[in-house]
C-alpha cells in the first residue's frame, strides 16, 4: 500500500500525485480516491494512468474536494455526461481532463458526441 502511505505522509501538502507504474500496487481504487480526497486539499494533478480503474461516482465524490485541481488523467474510467458536469463544477482551474470511453461499435458514437458536448460546455479552462 505504497500509495497510501504517500497521501499520509504528505499531511495535507501534496499537489502532485502521479502513478504510472507497470506494478499493480493499488489498494480498492475507491479507498485510495477516498484517502486522496480526505488527505490532499492543494491537490493539483491527479494521473493515476492505465493500471488504475474506478468508477465514476468515485471521481464525482473525490474531485469535490480539488477545486484547485488542474490536470485530472483517469484513462480506464468511462463517463457520463453528469460525470463530466459534476467534475467540471467542482474542479473550475482544470486545464486537461483525460479519460478514455470505449468506441468500439457504431452505436456508441452518437453517446461519445454529448461526451465531447458536456466536456465543451462543463470544462472550458482546457487546453
Amino acid at each position: 500500500m505504497l500509495e497510501l502511505a504517500v497521501v499520509d505522509r504528505s499531511k495535507g501538502h501534496l499537489e502532485e500525485f502521479i502513478c504510472e507504474s507497470s506494478i499493480y500496487l493499488f489498494p480498492s481504487p475507491r479507498r485510495l480516491l477516498q484517502r486522496i480526497a480526505e488527505r490532499c486539499f492543494h491537490l493539483k494533478v491527479l494521473n493515476l494512468g492505465h493500471r488504475f480503474s474506478a468508477d465514476e461516482r468515485d471521481f464525482i465524490e473525490a474531485c469535490k474536494y480539488f477545486p484547485l485541481l488542474e490536470v485530472l488523467d483517469c484513462v480506464n474510467t468511462k463517463f457520463t455526461e453528469v460525470g463530466i458536469e459534476s467534475i467540471g463544477r467542482s474542479c473550475p482551474n482544470l486545464k486537461h481532463f483525460g479519460f478514455r470511453n470505449n468506441l468500439l461499435i457504431q452505436s456508441q458514437y452518437e453517446f461519445n458526441n454529448s461526451l465531447a458536448l458536456a466536456v465543451t460546455k462543463h470544462m472550458r479552462g482546457l487546453h
